[in-house]
């Protein structure tokens, strides 16, 4: 059993761990995707399910999951700087309304 201590993310105060090799786990598969699901350091949220298989990590829980993360500062919410100005098509204008993180480690 391992306990959170998270004074930064106010929806995990309180969060206990029952199986800590999951957690292990859920650091593990973000620290070492592979990179075609990122490019220069940045997750798309639309990545997530082919990272985060269930029955191990369930859809339903990603949004706690992505919270763990930017707790321990392994990812980082950058959707809201990047420049819908600078979309040149369509689909670069749907990317950049996708939820995006950045994730240090897996910067070049």
């Amino acid at each position: 059993m391992l306990g959170i201590p998270c004074a930064r993310a106010q929806q995990l105060r309180g969060v206990v761990v029952l199986n800590p090799s999951w957690l292990i786990d859920l650091l593990a598969t973000i620290m070492t995707t592979r990179h075609n699901y990122t490019k220069d350091g940045i997750l798309k949220k639309s990545s997530l399910p082919h990272i985060w298989k269930p029955p191990r990590f369930p859809e339903q829980m990603y949004p706690f999951m992505v919270s763990l993360l930017d707790s321990f500062e392994v990812s980082f919410d950058i959707s809201d700087k990047v420049s819908h100005d600078a979309a040149e098509s369509p689909e670069e204008l749907r990317e950049a309304a996708d939820s995006l993180r950045l994730i240090p480690s897996l910067l070049p």
